[in-house]
């Protein structure tokens, strides 16, 4: 709650509860994906995975 509180709601403004659930589902989102944690030796806990852009360059260079 401590870290939520400090990166997230102190420093929003929220002028709707959709626009606030909005923000917050971002944030937890960057949290439990994205941002490094300091137990986990600064590694996120679940990284995004990417798909490998070699499979768009055939659909790329037909398309020229």
């Amino acid at each position: 709650n401590g870290k939520l509180k400090d990166e997230c709601l102190r420093q929003e403004i929220f002028y709707s509860l959709k626009e606030a659930q909005t923000v917050i589902g971002i944030w937890q989102n960057t949290y439990n994906r994205i941002r490094p944690h300091s137990s986990l030796s600064y590694r996120p806990p679940a990284p995004v995975t990417f798909p490998d852009l070699a499979f768009r360059l055939p659909m790329a260079a037909t398309m020229q």
